[in-house]
């Protein structure tokens, strides 16, 4: 258990690493914001398109969950009660690792190919009225909307800006800077000042 000393020492040092008049409340409240419009982005029900592959609803939910991640403070919980820099940090590499793992399977294509093996499955069952080219166009619709969900967000330091950035080129289906910026945040919260490193 850390002293109040301590307590008091480690949160001077972080708000001397962020910028004037930027509070650990402001990092709850980029939580709180992931948590609305942007999160429900991968649901096929709030966003149609979503679910048409589950390896990009996968990752869609994976990716946008990292600016929430990193978006933890000492001294102000977070969701589900989670709390501290060094469980951001964690966190954050966790949810990076997670989604990276599949990263060779995107850039190979497979969500389209995914998407046109759902869509031959669905219309041999009868299940579906869209042609295959509207199935896939439903995709990018939802990438869209996805990738403007995450803009909406306002990232506080590099490794939430590099998380947002993350979230939207995936939306927009770059893949390849999809990769950039989720390296490029694991990078930086592997340290606690890289991890609070200001905008």
């Amino acid at each position: 258990m850390r002293s109040k000393d301590q307590i008091l020492l480690e949160s001077l040092y972080d708000n001397i690493l962020l910028k004037e008049n930027v509070s650990s409340l402001k990092f709850r409240e980029l939580q709180d914001n992931q948590r609305g419009t942007p999160e429900s982005m991968f649901d096929n029900n709030a966003n149609p398109g979503a679910g048409n592959s589950q390896l990009l609803q996968y990752v869609m939910e994976h990716t946008g969950d990292l600016i929430h991640r990193v978006a933890y403070m000492d001294g102000v919980a977070g969701w589900g009660g989670a709390t501290g820099v060094d469980y951001g940090m964690d966190a954050g590499r966790e949810k990076v690792d997670r989604v990276l793992k599949f990263k060779n399977d995107i850039l190979r294509g497979e969500i389209e190919t995914q998407a046109r093996d759902n869509w031959r499955y669905r219309s041999r069952q009868g299940d579906i009225e869209l042609s295959e080219e509207e199935f896939i166009k439903q995709i990018r619709d939802a990438g869209k909307r996805y990738a403007d969900a995450y803009r909406q967000l306002k990232p506080i330091t590099k490794a939430q800006k590099a998380a947002q950035d993350a979230a939207i080129a995936l939306g927009e289906g770059d893949y390849s800077l999809w990769v950039k910026k989720l390296q490029e945040v694991k990078d930086l919260i592997s340290t606690r000042e890289g991890y609070l490193e200001s905008i």
